[in-house]
């Protein structure tokens, strides 16, 4: 990789969108680090990176010119990605602003584009949080995006891109062409990202007795990983290594069917993929010879602590976690299992318990070298991570002219967007799902040292499977709808 030299546009005028306190940036730093990106710190390492990728498809013509001054506007707007970690007298670990800090970035000029690619360790101490990579041919593009984890969560990552675009349909929009608006972003409430009671008085009556349970709870329930596929004659280990990164896309009509049937039951789509997640690993692990109905299956579903307070938060890691934990044998009782999702999801979501698990690792972190200890215990912590973002646009901090549903950023049109969450030990799936266009997209990502690149392909067509009958939708109505497997 070679590095991205910055240059600021100045042929238009007002290129950026405002910025609120930018004068005031550089007094926030050094930024003491938040527990749960002290937590992605202690958990990263090279054989399970904490860093995550998103890989964005453009049709048009990208211009490299542009797109190096979009980026160089969007990292003003968003300044943790212009920072690394150090540790500074009475504070501990911080962010510690490094000025003119420019992300790894390779331009690829190509008219095969490249393989999304799986997210390489990022040294926080000796880089930035960001890498770039640009597949660029006459007609269409793909832009991967690589970040640290202890950078930016998913939403945080969407609004970065979001304003990549914005920025860059602002600069090479055509005369009198509608623009794409940019929200203002307020860097001050990077200081409040850490805080898990806004309102200064601490949790309610109650809230550390339940922490207390979920916690018991989860050293009790110790999961079980996704079964292991057995080794075929013709696989070799060079196929193990393959980065088994998967996608499939879903038309309007088998979301439309979800939401009938949700409603039907007075449950959410995502309780409903979370049901179908639950069955999904039962049927893989009866597949590959493993029956026992007393093994726990632990479903981790990130969670943004975002709250309308922050909604000029610039990009940061603002996450929890929901852990759901059931027997293999609750899958054989669908309508207790969807119940038990939807309580949950609904308690836990709308509720203080939402804070449990990075109030833990707040906790955790108060006496030095338990929670890295805890980490490096060769236990299984999730059988899967299923995340939802929802709808991609409305996590973009831009109102982008749209064409077929699709974002239009200057002379260029978003097409897709591909990305899940990282993996680590014992943890062998990760699934994103998300809508574009009306359009459900599902990425899956498995453990390539032990899933070979069609075993993985096997894995997403049986979740894609459960949701095509979930959604009442006949096979001929997904057929050629899938997108080309991509890793």
């Amino acid at each position: 990789m070679s590095d991205l030299h910055l240059t600021i546009c100045r042929d238009k005028p007002d290129f950026a969108p405002p910025t609120r306190g930018f004068d005031r940036v550089a007094d926030l730093f050094p930024l003491p680090m938040g527990p749960y990106e002290r937590y992605m710190l202690l958990d990263d390492t090279a054989e399970y990176p904490m860093t995550f990728v998103i890989s964005i498809d453009v049709s048009g013509e990208l211009q490299r010119e542009a797109f190096e001054s979009a980026l160089s506007g969007a990292i003003e707007r968003h300044p943790l990605f212009g920072c690394r970690v150090a540790r500074v007298p009475r504070l501990g670990w911080c962010w510690v602003q490094v000025p003119g800090a420019i992300p790894k970035f390779d331009w690829e000029d190509s008219d095969v584009l490249s393989d999304c690619p799986r997210g390489e360790q990022i040294d926080l101490t000796e880089e930035i949080g960001l890498r770039i990579r640009v597949c660029h041919a006459p007609t269409r593009s793909q832009v991967s995006f690589q970040f640290h984890h202890a950078a930016t969560d998913g939403i945080g990552a969407m609004h970065f891109i979001g304003d990549v675009l914005g920025v860059y349909g602002r600069l090479t929009a055509a005369p009198g062409e509608e623009v794409p608006e940019l929200e203002p972003l307020n860097p001050q409430l990077l200081t409040e990202r850490g805080r898990l009671w806004h309102d200064g008085n601490g949790p309610r009556p109650g809230f550390l007795s339940r922490a207390a349970v979920r916690v018991l709870e989860m050293l009790w329930q110790i999961p079980s990983p996704l079964a292991v596929p057995r080794r075929s004659l013709h696989v070799h280990d060079a196929d193990l290594r393959v980065p088994a990164l998967v996608n499939r896309t879903f038309p309007r009509d088998v979301y439309k069917g979800l939401k009938v049937r949700a409603a039907a039951k007075a449950v959410t789509v995502n309780d409903l993929l979370v049901l179908d997640m639950y069955h999904s690993i039962r049927d893989w692990n009866r597949l590959c010879g493993r029956h026992d109905k007393r093994a726990w299956y632990r479903i981790a579903i990130p969670l943004s602590l975002r709250t309308p307070l922050e909604d000029e938060l610039p990009a940061a890691n603002v996450l929890s976690f929901l852990f759901m934990t059931r027997r293999a044998r609750d899958c054989d009782r669908e309508d207790e299992l969807l119940s038990f999702i939807h309580r949950e999801t609904e308690s836990v979501i709308q509720g203080e318990d939402r804070l449990i698990f990075t109030f833990a690792v707040r906790l955790l972190l108060k006496i030095p070298g338990l929670l890295a200890g805890l980490l490096r215990v060769p236990a299984c912590q999730a059988t899967a991570i299923l995340a939802n973002v929802g709808d991609i646009r409305r996590q973009f901090r831009a109102r982008f002219p749209l064409k077929q549903g699709r974002c239009i950023a200057g002379n260029v049109r978003l097409k897709a967007l591909r990305g899940v969450a990282p993996i680590r030990h014992k943890t062998r799936v990760a699934v994103s799902l998300g809508t574009y266009a009306g359009l459900l997209l599902v990425n899956m990502q498995c453990d390539p040292r032990y899933f070979a690149r069609h075993e993985a392909e096997r894995l997403a067509d049986l979740f894609a499977e459960r949701i095509r009958r979930r959604s009442g939708c006949d096979a001929s109505v997904v057929a050629g709808w899938e997108t080309s497997r991509s890793a």
